[in-house]
């Protein structure tokens, strides 16, 4: 079995054991995107195509989701820099002048609305069914062992992180190899069971994560 195989058989195994096809996913960067795209499925969360930084992600989800409530303006004087490699221009986003959210892959502030209202309210109308979240958070973006504390002691929906360095002693945290600064659901998926997080909660290594890791031989980089 060729890798290109391998990977839509994996896609086909992935969808047919998600229980929950409509998960809610909101994350620091564009790794739930990833996510979404692999498996096919709409995006329920508006986060795709952004990074947070830390103090701005913990607001968020504490505050989860009334935060989504609250109108969504556009900041001129971000308080962090664009970052070397990045557009010289793509639009900063402000919710309640205090979560700040950088829409990196998008190169107006109408195509943001645009899209930021839309999958709000599709993502609004799952929670309210449901009442379930997930969570993601890495340190791309500088997290430190007291933001990862913080994100797992926030009492709110099912949570997973990752780390270069293992910061914190905490089931659903991986301690993950990179070569480039960005955690990616490819690359965590080699790395604990996605599927079987979004299904229950619990994030968890299954043998199947291992045989693959072996098939792929880089595959504990993003």
């Amino acid at each position: 079995m060729n890798k290109f195989n391998l990977s839509l058989w994996i896609r086909a195994r992935n969808l047919d054991r998600l229980k929950n096809k409509q998960p809610i996913i909101l994350c620091d960067n564009c790794w739930a995107g990833s996510i979404y795209s692999f498996l096919h499925l709409e995006y329920y969360t508006p986060l795709i195509g952004t990074y947070i930084y830390p103090e701005s992600f913990l607001n968020l989800i504490k505050n989860f989701p009334e935060m989504f409530l609250k109108p969504l303006f556009f900041s001129h004087e971000p308080s962090h820099g664009r970052r070397k490699g990045e557009p010289n221009y793509y639009p900063v986003g402000l919710i309640d002048n205090k979560i700040e959210i950088h829409f990196l892959h998008y190169k107006s502030e109408a195509e943001v609305l645009e899209k930021w209202n839309r999958r709000t309210e599709r993502m609004l109308e799952v929670y309210e069914k449901n009442k379930v979240v997930f969570f993601k958070m890495d340190d791309s973006n500088f997290g430190t062992e007291e933001d990862f504390i913080k994100f797992h002691n926030t009492n709110i929906g099912y949570k997973v992180s990752f780390s270069k360095k293992h910061l914190i002693n905490h089931p659903n945290h991986f301690k993950i190899k990179l070569k480039n600064e960005w955690v990616s659901g490819k690359n965590s998926s080699y790395n604990f069971d996605i599927i079987h997080f979004l299904n229950t909660g619990i994030a968890k290594q299954t043998l199947l994560n291992i045989l693959i890791r072996r098939i792929y031989n880089k595959a504990n980089y993003a």
